[in-house]
Formats: structure tokens, C-alpha cells, sequence
């Protein structure tokens, strides 16, 4: 009875040691694949223009679930009102002279979310980019030039308004950690792309 007893423990030591790890990966590699998988993630974005060097927006820390944003933007202030041009007794003309002004934001927004796709991270939302294309005159009757008696010019009494152009680009690309991808986005100038890298590790 002892032998069998001793037996039966050896049986059940052996059959617990070969289902405890499947064959071809040992204990330890299993735990090394459960800490790679939790590994932190870190996103980096890059815009490249025809003919200039890549743009990076630095990295940051991804977490898979959750929305996150990409920016490079600057204010850019301008007139959005005028007081009309004057002219004194003494024909000192007072050409239109701003007195309201607005600011808006030009440069880049990427607002974009990340979630676990199998072996892939996807990320997906939009790329905006705000671009200023310069003045166009308006004003209309108040903006005209003010001209003498003589139908000479004082002065031109010019009203600018600048002009903005906005690009948008959705994205949907699945990237697998370690690599990255890349795609044309809508831009001032074509051929314009971006990239987006994603790494492992602190």
C-alpha cells in the first residue's frame, strides 16, 4: 500500500508539472510575454511637407480607451471692426481705424482616440489644420480712398480682413507597437504627410 501511495504522488507531481506551462515556452517566458503586453505605450505624431524636413509633435504616454489631442496652434489677432475715415475743418483726414479685434487659432489640432485592436493599436479621429492666406480688402463704401477737391488721393483708407483656409483629414490606422504608419493628409501643400510612431517601454 506505501509503494502505491508513493506512486500515485509521483504520478500526480509529473502530470501537474507538464499542464502547469504549454510545450515550447517555459514559465518565465510566460511571464515575460504578460509584462510586455502591459508595457507602456507612447505615441509620437510627425507632419512632413514636400521638400522640408519632418515635423515632430513630441511623444506622450498612450492609453488605450481614451481620446487625446495633438497641438500646435499660435493666436493670431486681427481688426474685426473700424471706425469710419474723418475728415476736419482743416481737411486733416483721419483715415478707418480698427476698434474691435478677434483672434483665432491657426496651426494643427489632431484629435484623435486609441483602443486595443488584437495585436494592433488603432487610432482614429481627425487632423485639422488652420492656415492664414493673407488680406483681402472690403469695407465696401467705407473702405474706399479718400480723395481732395482735386480728386487726388489722401489716403487710401484701406479695411483688410485676412482669410483662412482649414483642412481636415479623418484618420483610421492600426499600428502594431514598435512601428509606425503613414498617410497623405489635406494640407496647403500637396503631398503632405503624417506620422504616427508607437513604441514600448518607460
Amino acid at each position: 500500500m506505501k509503494t502505491a501511495s508513493i506512486l500515485s504522488a509521483i504520478a500526480a507531481a509529473v502530470l501537474f508539472s507538464s499542464c502547469s506551462a504549454p510545450d515550447g515556452i517555459s514559465v518565465q517566458q510566460q511571464r515575460v510575454v504578460k509584462t510586455s503586453s502591459a508595457s507602456p505605450l507612447h505615441f509620437e505624431m510627425s507632419l512632413k511637407e514636400p521638400w522640408r524636413a519632418p515635423v515632430s509633435y513630441g511623444s506622450r504616454e498612450l492609453a488605450p480607451g481614451k481620446s487625446f489631442k495633438v497641438e500646435a496652434l499660435r493666436d493670431f489677432v486681427y481688426p474685426a471692426a473700424y471706425e469710419p475715415a474723418t475728415i476736419e475743418v482743416n481737411q486733416a483726414v483721419s483715415p478707418a481705424t480698427p476698434k474691435e479685434f478677434q483672434t483665432v487659432k491657426t496651426g494643427l489640432v489632431a484629435d484623435l482616440r486609441s483602443k486595443r485592436l488584437g495585436e494592433w493599436i488603432l487610432i482614429e479621429g481627425n487632423i485639422s489644420l488652420t492656415e492664414f492666406q493673407g488680406f483681402t480688402r472690403t469695407g465696401g463704401s467705407l473702405g474706399q480712398p479718400v480723395l481732395d477737391g482735386k480728386g487726388r488721393v489722401i489716403t487710401e483708407n484701406r479695411i483688410e480682413m485676412p482669410k483662412f483656409a482649414e483642412y481636415r483629414t479623418p484618420v483610421y490606422l492600426a499600428i502594431k507597437p514598435g512601428e509606425s504608419g503613414s498617410f497623405e493628409v489635406s494640407a496647403p501643400r500637396k503631398g503632405t504627410t503624417a506620422t504616427f510612431s508607437i513604441s514600448t517601454g518607460k
